[in-house]
């Protein structure tokens, strides 16, 4: 008897458990409670808010179908995104006559403080051939580094003569952050090498640059600073043999810079995660490329190599790591590189010339108290 009631009690509370999960995972009624939730909150909110609102309810596509609805329209609001911003970059359309950014993109673009007429001017210019010249992807990265459109325009000059390599939006991004005009631009899309008294310095940058880590206020300072004590050339690679045919290129450099993501025995140049070793290793460079020490050989004898990079020390001196590998292949040059990951703030300089940094990281301790951070030097060179 009591098997039976137990069976029956347990039938009765799983149908209404099943029931319960249907109606409350129903997209129909998740979308009533969200709208219901917004609603509610928005009763609390100051009354700016329905004036906003009917901005953007009163905001149209071609077929007379609003753009933004309730959900998005509060999502913005709450994003502290002005209704007109949104309305010019939604606006925005791509080559198939859609909406290019989403209320979601338009309030990261926002929180980028990226200018929305720039954007438009940006996704308005032409190629030779009439179309637009920039995609998605390069108006997005030209808009996180805050590139003004005049200076892209202005750069593209050499390119609307039907002359020279054609930029992309990252490219002409770091070109702004580097400082570079026209006229410091080659019509290959190379920076143009200017020697003077000063040593010769190489600055590598890797076209891939996920989370933009060598874009930091810290990194661009120590790129200034390079630039002040030496004739720096400056290169984006996507491959090894880019870094190659610059070290090539600029004789008897005393400072060679390898910027790129890291692991113990990789510095990426051109891709995020190879999936497939032997076709990808042309993006790395890494502990099969004894082709290597050909190139340093050109280096001057007195030359420092920084592997800007996290963990290419890892385990020190005894493991079988990236550091370790570029100093059996440097000719006895001073190789300066980090045990673990870091950030630009981590670098500190010694010496510009002849260059001589540490790494310091910073720690702390489960306490928010003042005085429980402790530094931890992580350098590794071997000089």
């Amino acid at each position: 008897m009591k098997s039976s009631k137990l069976k029956q009690l347990f039938i009765g509370t799983a149908a209404l458990t099943l029931s319960f999960g249907l109606y409350f995972t129903n997209p129909a009624y998740c979308e009533t409670f969200r709208k219901k939730n917004v609603s509610h909150e928005q009763q609390n909110e100051e009354p700016s808010y329905n004036k906003y609102a009917d901005s953007l309810k009163g905001f149209k596509d071609e077929r007379n179908k609003r753009v933004f609805d309730d959900i998005e329209i509060y999502n913005l609001y709450k994003n502290h995104v002005p209704a007109e911003y949104a309305k010019t970059l939604a606006g925005i359309k791509d080559t198939r006559g859609k909406q290019m950014f989403n209320s979601s993109w338009i309030t990261l673009l926002n929180d980028w403080k990226a200018n929305e007429e720039d954007i438009k001017a940006l996704a308005s210019i032409k190629d030779k051939n009439d179309n637009p010249r920039f995609k998605k992807q390069d108006l997005v990265d030209l808009a996180r580094g805050r590139v003004p459109a005049k200076y892209v325009d202005n750069l593209l000059s050499n390119e609307k003569k039907d002359r020279g390599k054609r930029l992309s939006g990252f490219n002409i991004r770091r070109f702004y952050q580097f400082g570079f005009t026209k006229g410091d631009i080659t019509e290959e899309g190379l920076c143009k090498f200017n020697e003077t008294s000063k040593p010769n310095a190489i600055m590598v940058y890797t076209t891939l640059d996920y989370g933009t880590a060598f874009e930091t206020e810290e990194d661009l300072k120590l790129l200034e600073n390079i630039k002040s004590h030496y004739d720096a050339y400056i290169v984006l690679v996507s491959t090894e043999q880019e870094i190659y045919q610059a070290i090539d290129n600029i004789p008897n450099a005393e400072l060679l810079v390898l910027s790129g993501h890291g692991t113990p025995k990789t510095l990426s140049l051109g891709i995020e995660t190879p999936q497939n070793f032997l076709e990808y290793e042309q993006y790395l460079i890494d502990t099969s490329d004894d082709e290597l020490s050909k190139h340093l050989s050109k280096l001057s004898p007195n030359a420092v190599i920084f592997l800007n990079s996290c963990s290419n020390a890892q385990g020190g001196e005894k493991a079988d790591n990236l550091a370790n590998f570029v100093i059996k292949n440097s000719g006895g040059r001073k190789v300066i590189a980090s045990k673990e990951t870091f950030e630009g703030k981590d670098v500190r300089i010694k010496s510009l010339y002849p260059f001589d940094i540490q790494i310091i990281k910073t720690r702390y301790n489960t306490s928010l108290l003042p005085g429980n951070e402790k530094e931890t030097d992580i350098t590794y060179t071997n000089k």
